[in-house]
């Protein structure tokens, strides 16, 4: 019998040494050594500014820089100045606008010394750069039942995963130049896509919730540009427009209590339905709850994990203990394996070639 009773802390302290290490060994290059010619490369400016930001890697993909956003899409998911009801109180509602200002508020309250936030309660901020007001955040309208998720990127951070802990320096390699502030952009199609599937299965359509979310964007900001070479194909050149500032307005869901590990029932119906929805949501236990309303499985990261992990096809979880070894060695694989030609085979794969990006996007 397996325990998984250990200190989350050790295991966390021990992978980024070995991370670390590995990561010094696999990038190490001699000063003499030349640039590849057909590197894949990005560069990122500011719209209308001249300063420019290059990063060649051979991690880089297509599908992941290239495709996560789709302006169009988002125009219809946008909150909207209109009355929005609260989720567990469908006679009480809040303007969309009250909440927009809030946010709003929010950004300038960020950029102070030291950041005093009036109207929120900050929830998470491990992936959050405080110093120079990039990165992901949650936080909590502290008079509202909604949480929102903001992402803040510039040119300069965009080019630096490894300014934002050890998640992050893992979902660059493995996930073809992912970062938080790209995998938000698939929280709601993947949304959408996950609704679908559980609505037509008659296990599980009466088990399992999704709360709201609404997209949003300030009234006025910077346009980041990200222009790309030599990705997804050698001489291909390709250049997308994307926001630097964006949030997800979500309901807040009150959470009965959280999956654990340490419940044989709680890894059960969480591998069950990680399965039945093909690895598409981070199968990570604390990643389910029980609403203490409604007593279903709430959803509340609906964040599209092939994604951020490089999963080219669905793949079966068993149990815990091997799932985290497979992502453990594909790490591994990612970064020491494989061969130039296998390395350049993969870094200029097109959507199209990818199982998750040409069914889902």
């Amino acid at each position: 019998m397996v325990s998984y009773h250990f200190s989350r802390r050790k295991v966390q302290l021990l992978a980024a040494f070995i991370f670390l290490i590995f990561n010094t060994l696999a990038h190490a290059r001699s000063p003499f050594r030349t640039e590849e010619p057909g590197t894949p490369t990005i560069t990122t400016y500011w719209l209308g500014d001249s300063k420019k930001h290059a990063l060649s890697s051979f991690y880089l993909q297509e599908g992941a820089l290239f495709h996560l956003y789709d302006a169009r899409y988002f125009d219809t998911k946008k909150l909207t100045s209109a009355p929005i009801s609260y989720r567990y109180q469908l006679e009480n509602h809040v303007d969309g606008a009250v909440l927009s200002a809030l946010i709003e508020k929010l950004l300038i309250e960020l950029c102070a010394k030291k950041p005093h936030l009036t109207d929120f309660t900050i929830l998470k901020k491990r992936d959050f750069n405080f110093k120079n007001h990039t990165g992901f955040l949650v936080a909590k309208f502290k008079d509202y039942p909604f949480v929102l998720k903001l992402f803040i990127t510039t040119p300069e951070q965009f080019l630096k995963p490894f300014d934002y802990g050890f998640e992050s320096c893992c979902f660059f390699i493995m996930g073809g130049g992912v970062n938080r502030y790209l995998s938000g952009f698939t929280r709601l199609r993947n949304l959408d896509r996950l609704q679908k599937l559980v609505a037509q299965n008659t296990e599980w359509s009466d088990k399992v919730e999704f709360p709201r979310k609404w997209y949003w964007e300030p009234m006025e900001q910077k346009k980041l540009i990200i222009e790309g070479e030599n990705i997804g194909a050698v001489g291909k050149k390709q250049t997308i427009t994307l926001p630097s500032i964006y949030a997800l307005v979500c309901d807040e869901v009150y959470i009965e209590r959280t999956f654990s590990l340490t419940s044989s029932s709680d890894r059960d119906t969480a591998l069950n339905l990680t399965n039945f929805l093909q690895q598409q949501v981070d199968p990570h236990i604390n990643n389910y709850v029980i609403d203490d309303v409604t007593k279903k499985i709430a959803l509340v990261d609906t964040e599209h994990f092939p994604t951020m992990v490089g999963l080219d096809q669905p793949k079966p979880c068993t149990d815990y203990v091997s799932w985290y070894l497979s992502l453990s060695l594909k790490m591994w694989n990612n970064s020491f394996m494989r061969t130039k030609k296998q390395r350049l085979a993969h870094q200029r794969r097109s959507k199209e070639d990818m199982n998750f990006f040409a069914s889902f996007f």
